[in-house]
């Protein structure tokens, strides 16, 4: 699989290799070129063109591969505009359910897009953020709509959203638990875990934990730790507490 993202923008081969990409308009629907997405129908100016590509994260896709199963329940937390909430569709088939969290109104739009031109129906879009509680909290839209987040006070740029904590969102709500949940929520993944405390000890699923800074980094190791957890990079090597990752996978010890 050729990983754009790996080529630096900056690179006389980057620029060269991202130069034609301009020229596509952004409401462009293709296929999916390679990785375990190909074929699916896709729109160009949705996300990054990595996307399209099919290269995309692609060690992390690598992982969805080998983790999720057909007639798997997965949780896509920070769903963005739907790649892993397509692949993991994908993978758990039509026995299987995804269950994708976002807040942010573009994302949303392109997120039910996407699942419409693909004919996913295994998939259900849930339109809140996810945290340490139920209720409302001040969200962060950001200008690039990959890297809105849940802060914690409000400024003119603010939205207030609706968010949910998993825990009740399995045990008040009634939805079926998860065996594998991705969590990539800029810098809200340590408020994702404590409002899982009983999800995390009784039905133990596997994380797909996307980092966000130091202080996320020893908050999330000691959440998982203390429900004993084994937490591993993306590539299987254990983790030690003083040195911060930014993508971990957490399984049940």
């Amino acid at each position: 699989m050729i990983d754009l993202s790996a080529i630096r923008r900056e690179s006389v081969l980057g620029r060269a290799l991202r130069a034609p990409l301009r020229l596509i308009p952004p409401a462009t629907v293709l296929p999916i070129a390679q990785g375990p997405l190909r074929g699916a129908r896709w729109i160009v100016g949705s996300a990054t063109h990595g996307c399209w590509l099919g290269c995309y994260e692609a060690e992390k896709q690598r992982l969805c591969v080998a983790y999720a199963r057909p007639g798997m329940t997965v949780f896509d937390l920070g769903a963005n505009v739907g790649f892993y909430t397509l692949l993991f569709s994908r993978l758990v088939g039509a026995a299987g359910t995804v269950h994708a969290f976002e807040p942010v109104e573009r994302n949303l739009g392109y997120l039910r897009k996407h699942l419409a031109l693909n004919g996913v129906s295994n998939a259900h879009v849930h339109p809140v953020a996810a945290g340490r509680r139920t209720g409302r909290a001040d969200f962060d839209p950001s200008r690039d709509p990959r890297t809105g987040r849940v802060v914690s006070a409000a400024t003119p740029s603010t939205l207030t959203v609706p968010v949910g904590s998993l825990d009740d969102f399995v045990y008040r709500e009634g939805h079926p638990p998860p065996q594998l949940v991705k969590i990539d929520v800029k810098g809200g993944e340590g408020d994702v875990l404590d409002g899982s405390d009983r999800l995390l000890s009784e039905e133990r699923p596997t994380l797909f934990v996307a980092i966000h800074g130091l202080d996320q980094w020893r908050r999330c190791y000691e959440l998982l730790t203390r429900r004993r957890y084994r937490i591993e990079d993306l590539k299987g090597v254990v983790l030690d507490r003083d040195i911060e990752h930014d993508e971990i996978v957490a399984t049940p010890g």
